[in-house]
């Protein structure tokens, strides 16, 4: 009965709840740029660093498909050791994509994985800022909205986004 009544006790000076998340880090623009324009959907894939695959769950609950976040004994050994050549560039870049069907990539700027993907064929750049840079496929379904904001090439950046033109 003690031990019941200083959990009690205790348990609310735990709930961090009430606490802002920190979100400065993480590619919240890239993603809202993705959202508006189409790329999200049921069935696209996103390939992305384990902690950003954190903040798409935080974000959309058990719909986010993440292609992996940082619980690593979550995942089988096989994503695990992807994503780590993903993330080091071994060399194995392209058998990865060819077996994880990426729809959508979200990586930092200037790692392996987004150096790989620049000019990469079948691939294309669609948004980039100071830290992140998003790459999509080329045969990838968008709306007629994004088609058109670049066909005709009037897009004005939100602050801090930088859509390519």
């Amino acid at each position: 009965c003690v031990v019941l009544a200083v959990a009690l006790a205790v348990l609310p000076l735990l709930d961090r709840s009430s606490k802002p998340i920190y979100l400065r880090l993480y590619p919240t623009k890239a993603i809202s740029f993705l959202e508006a324009n189409g790329y999200r959907t049921k069935e696209s894939r996103w390939v992305t660093q384990d902690w950003v695959g954190n903040y798409l769950e935080c974000r959309y609950g058990t719909s986010a498909r993440a292609f992996i976040d940082d619980r690593y004994d979550m995942y089988p050994e096989k994503v695990v050791t992807a994503y780590r050549n993903l993330l080091n560039g071994t060399g194995k870049t392209a058998s990865i994509v060819d077996t994880y069907k990426p729809d959508v990539v979200i990586w930092e700027r200037n790692q392996p994985f987004s150096n790989w993907l620049k000019g990469r064929l079948g691939w294309k750049q669609v948004f980039t800022d100071k830290k992140f840079v998003v790459f999509v496929r080329d045969d990838f379904k968008v709306s007629e909205k994004l088609e058109k904001l670049y066909s005709d090439r009037i897009c004005q950046p939100e602050p801090n986004e930088s859509p390519i033109k």
